[in-house]
């Protein structure tokens, strides 16, 4: 599970077992003791397909981030492997 970048108190990463899917990451709020990671779709364009345990707010801000950073993002999960 490489962690590809931390933004407040968001942490985005990716499974190495999902490349045959469109290209996305996990998105992990660390609040609270049950974590259920979003997953958003980076590759075109950029939305939620799971919430997780993220609020609409969370989501929101997420996806803004993701917008900026989704070549980051794609450069550092093809790096990986």
């Amino acid at each position: 599970m490489p962690k590809i970048a931390v933004y407040k108190f968001f942490s985005f990463f990716f499974y190495a077992y999902d490349l045959a899917e469109r290209r996305h990451v996990h998105v992990e709020a660390k609040k609270g003791r049950f974590r259920q990671p979003a997953k958003i779709w980076i590759e075109g364009k950029v939305e939620v397909f799971e919430s997780g345990n993220l609020s609409q707010s969370e989501l929101n801000e997420v996806k803004v981030k993701s917008m900026s950073n989704s070549t980051y993002s794609q450069q550092a999960r093809r790096s990986s492997f």
